[in-house]
């Protein structure tokens, strides 16, 4: 996990509502897949990080992960919308890391296989987020096309505090590494947990240690000085 070194970003929305005000994600996603507005939303998150992909490309070669939910996952539009959106912002396949939940995997396990193994034929990475806080099968590990395991940020924040919470974070790391799968660390906040999970063999990190989710211009102005201001 080279310090400071930008590989990947994501893309993440905010809404501050005239009238609400802020009003974190966890207030409005929910509502958004209730009521089925998360697909034309998802739509669009993904066209606009697309497009971001290309800008952030001419600076760097780095990759670009999108979240998809549950009802985005299983539409019928699902894969003709991005394959639009990568092919509109003039970006291939293999720049976007697309991010699901064990949730979204185990909920309909044959759409799952068949939409993740058309995902990865078209060149598209895969990634489980947040893992080990859902199912935690074993068994979709090597059923499924998967790139990458995203460490859940409760077992990264708690390492030095719980020593299940390390052991954990330790076990994962060695499992996608046996997997020859890649690892994300998130929610790292201090150089301890870095070097912790350098020391585990992780190969990526994210979190406030690194920068604090930041608007498309100053995203960029990171990517020009070439690292994060890491301390």
């Amino acid at each position: 996990m080279p310090q400071g070194t930008i590989a990947g970003c994501e893309a993440l929305i905010r809404w501050n509502s005239p009238t609400l005000g802020f009003t974190p994600p966890d207030e409005f996603i929910g509502l958004a897949e209730r009521t089925g507005l998360i697909i034309p939303l998802g739509k669009w998150i993904t066209e606009q990080a697309c497009r971001a992909a290309n800008e952030f490309r001419k600076h760097q070669d780095i990759y670009m992960s999108i979240n998809l939910s549950a009802r985005q996952f299983e539409s019928d539009s699902f894969m003709a919308d991005i394959e639009n959106a990568v092919r509109n912002a003039s970006i291939s396949n293999d720049c976007i890391k697309l991010e699901i939940t064990e949730s979204i995997l185990m909920s309909n396990p044959e759409l799952a296989e068949t939409s993740l193994k058309q995902l990865k034929a078209a060149g598209f990475s895969i990634a489980i987020d947040d893992f080990g806080t859902g199912y935690s099968s074993f068994s979709y590990l090597h059923r499924f096309p998967i790139d990458t395991l995203k460490i859940d940020q409760s077992f990264v924040n708690a390492m030095f505090s719980n020593e299940s919470s390390m052991e954990i974070v330790r076990t994962i790391s060695l499992l996608a590494k046996n997997l020859n799968m890649k690892t994300i660390a998130e929610g790292i906040e201090g150089k301890n947990e870095s070097q912790q999970l350098d020391s585990f063999g992780c190969d990526y990190g994210q979190g406030y240690m690194y920068s604090r989710p930041v608007r498309f211009d100053d995203f960029l102005e990171l990517l020009k000085r070439d690292s994060l201001p890491v301390e």
